[in-house]
Formats: C-alpha cells, sequence, structure tokens
C-alpha cells in the first residue's frame, strides 16, 4: 500500500509538472530556457510620437519582446534606459535585401528554401551579398530572432530550432513587419486569455502597433498571417492564450500557421514594398 502511494504521489507530481512547463511559440530567442530577467523600459517606435513601455527580455547581452523580436542590447538600455525599434523609414531600399549564411549553417537548405519562396511571391530581392554595407546574417543559435526593418550595417537574423515556416516568420521581421497579435485593434478580433500565462510571460501580448505593420492601409485582420501567434502561445496549462471572436472568425478559423505567407500578408508585403 505504501509503494502504491509513493508511485501515485510520483505520478502526480509528474502530471503538475507537465502542467507547468511552458508552450513556447514557434519563434523564441530563449529556447532552452537560459537564465534570464525581465525588466520595464521606455522604448522608442518609429510610428508613435512618444515612447512607450514594454517589458523586455534580458538574455544573451540582448533585448527580446514577444519571444524573438530583439529591440536592442542590455547594454543600450542599461546606459540609455530608451532603444528605437525600427519601422516605417527603416525599409530597405529597392526592396532589396543583401545576405549571407553563416558558414556551416545546418539549416542552410531551409534558409535558401524561404528566400526562394519570398523571393517567388512578392516585390522583395533576397540577394547574396557583394560588398554592401547593411545586409542581414543568418546566424547559428539555438532560438529563432530578429530584429525588426533595416538596421544598418550586418544585423543578425538567429536560425536555430526553427521550421522553415518559423524562417520566413523571421526574414518578414528584418523585413519591417511585426506580429499580427500585437495590432492596436486586434480586442476586435480576438480575446488574450490572461489566466493562462504566466505573470512574467504576459508582456509578450501588448497592444502596440498599427496593423501589422505601421503605415499601411490594410484594416483586415489576418488570423491566418504567418506572423500570427499560435492560439496557445505561452500557455501554463495547455489550455488556450488566444482566443477567437466568433463572427468576424468562425469555427474553422485557424491561427499560427506556419505553412507559408497568407494572401493579406503577400498583399501587404507587395503594398509596403511598392517597386513600381
Amino acid at each position: 500500500m505504501k509503494t502504491n502511494l509513493v508511485i501515485l504521489a510520483y505520478l502526480l507530481l509528474s502530471i503538475s509538472s507537465c502542467n507547468d512547463k511552458e508552450i513556447l511559440p514557434d519563434e523564441y530567442h530563449n529556447v532552452n530556457q537560459k537564465s534570464s530577467s525581465f525588466k520595464a523600459f521606455k522604448i522608442q517606435m518609429s510610428f508613435t510620437h512618444d515612447p512607450i513601455e514594454l517589458t523586455v527580455e534580458l538574455v544573451d547581452s540582448l533585448a527580446i519582446i514577444e519571444g524573438d523580436i530583439i529591440v536592442g542590447t542590455e547594454e543600450d538600455f542599461e546606459q540609455a534606459g530608451l532603444a528605437g525599434i525600427i519601422g516605417v523609414g527603416k525599409l530597405w531600399e529597392k526592396a532589396t535585401i543583401p545576405y549571407e549564411i553563416q558558414e556551416g549553417h545546418s539549416k542552410k537548405i531551409e534558409i535558401n528554401k524561404a528566400i526562394d519562396y519570398i523571393n517567388l511571391n512578392t516585390n522583395l530581392n533576397i540577394v547574396p551579398r557583394s560588398n554592401e554595407i547593411d545586409y542581414v546574417y543568418f546566424a547559428k543559435s539555438e532560438g529563432c530572432s530578429s530584429w525588426v526593418g533595416k538596421q544598418g550595417y550586418k544585423q543578425n537574423i538567429n536560425i536555430g530550432k526553427c521550421s522553415y515556416g518559423s524562417i520566413i516568420h523571421e526574414i518578414l521581421h528584418a523585413s519591417g513587419f511585426y506580429h499580427e497579435q500585437s495590432r492596436t485593434d486586434r480586442d476586435k478580433y480576438i480575446s488574450i486569455e490572461f489566466s493562462n500565462i504566466k505573470e512574467k510571460s504576459r508582456h509578450n501580448f501588448k497592444r502596440y502597433v498599427d496593423r501589422g505593420y505601421s503605415g499601411n492601409d490594410i484594416d483586415e485582420y489576418d488570423y491566418n498571417s504567418i506572423m500570427h501567434y499560435r492560439d496557445k502561445a505561452f500557455s501554463i496549462n495547455g489550455k488556450k492564450t488566444i482566443s477567437l471572436k466568433v463572427p468576424p472568425a468562425t469555427s474553422a478559423t485557424i491561427v499560427g500557421q506556419r505553412n507559408g505567407m497568407s494572401k493579406t500578408d503577400i498583399k501587404t508585403i507587395n503594398m509596403v514594398y511598392d517597386v513600381k
């Protein structure tokens, strides 16, 4: 009887431990849950008149929001208490993004496949770097992360445990696009279930961006965007952290797909990078 009770206690503890394991989003810089700290800083968004306060995760000497968006270095924040996140005015000239892939990268095939897919379906022209000063560098990493928009000089797109769809996602960040669920109008379309999210992770669901990209004229909320979180991102109990409002969603609506760009993704990219 005593042995059975011990086994039962062990099983209950195991179940409890599983329930406490956070479901990370598809793209996450700190994938192996390295030691990190969380601090609130004022961040100057290029599409806002005044800095807004966002909580950043400080890890690997980088300041990260929403799991995979790099907004500066820890040194930037500690010294100045303010960093800029790139948006309007920091697009890639002539829609051309030079790139390099770190030698021996295990994801080279998937990276090239993602580049070919974006080049084929959008106005973006992602080309091997020759001698350009400003370019993206696909770096070996454990997780996935990127800066948003052109930063100037060499900027990393960190690719580790990333699927083909997640690589597309990170390239679109580097092109200047944010997460769809961060839209200021998102509460008309989805509800964030904060009770299913760890308190320390709730900052990842802040609203701050106008329509996924600052300055576009597309009002349609894109549930199918490759830039949208899945519905259990950051869940601590296996329950949904994002529920859909029906209407405008339907019972068949799926969010967070990573198969490829949605029609609206492509439309938005081609409108922002209008090379006519």
